[in-house]
């Protein structure tokens, strides 16, 4: 895996602003297709660190010579689980879409209940780092910077908490477990940049709740 480019395509969307800008909307179905969009950009960018190709899924620059690729959403999962994501993210993103999908195809959908939000924390749980909290914890709470200035605080097991602030925490945790998972159990490299062609240099990482650690000498 190449953590560079990762890091580049998943920053095109994983960013402060556009997480609160999710969290401050109180309309479940944009919040749900938000977080979706940045899962899918996640799973672009670990095909793209995984193959060492950052234009993977970019427009090219001159269609004579290059085409336009893309992938549905569930082939992109599917392919990720492939190029190493662990088995339960992978199923634990496959639910999400479906819940993404009962939204966008369905007037007037309720949403999903709490049993379907509570299955894929359990999934969660199944690939958490051991110094992680877990999803389900009821010491885990999610904090909302609103439009007034001031912070709300929700808790992810509580119902009154809304759908779309859970499927925003269960995306992002998603992604930096599978993060941990990365640093931790894939072969890392990272671009460096010399005269001519950039070349990948071996790294190893560490992961803890608080930082990564860079490459080891």
């Amino acid at each position: 895996m190449n953590i560079d480019i990762f890091m580049e395509i998943l920053g095109d969307v994983y960013d402060a602003e556009r997480i609160i800008g999710i969290a401050q909307t109180d309309n479940n179905l944009a919040s749900v297709l938000a977080s979706h969009l940045t899962l899918e950009r996640f799973l672009e960018a670990w095909i793209c660190g995984s193959v060492q190709n950052p234009n993977i899924f970019s427009k090219p620059a001159n269609s004579k010579t290059e085409v336009q690729f893309g992938m549905a959403f569930g082939a992109k999962a599917r392919f990720c689980q492939k190029l190493g994501m662990p088995i339960d993210a992978f199923n634990a993103i496959d639910k999400l879409n479906d819940i993404r999908n009962g939204y966008a195809h369905k007037y007037e959908h309720p949403g999903p209940d709490g049993n379907q939000i509570t299955a894929i924390a359990n999934l969660c749980k199944k690939f958490e780092p051991e110094s992680s909290f877990s999803i389900l914890d009821k010491g885990y709470k999610i904090w909302v910077l609103i439009d007034s200035g001031e912070e709300k605080t929700y808790a992810f097991h509580c119902k009154n908490t809304p759908i779309g602030i859970k499927y925003m925490a269960l995306v992002f945790h998603i992604i930096k477990n599978c993060l941990a998972y990365m640093v931790n159990n894939l072969p890392i490299s990272r671009a460096v940049k010399e005269q001519g062609p950039a070349k990948a240099m071996p790294v190893s990482y560490s992961y803890s709740s608080k930082r990564i650690s860079g490459a080891s000498k």
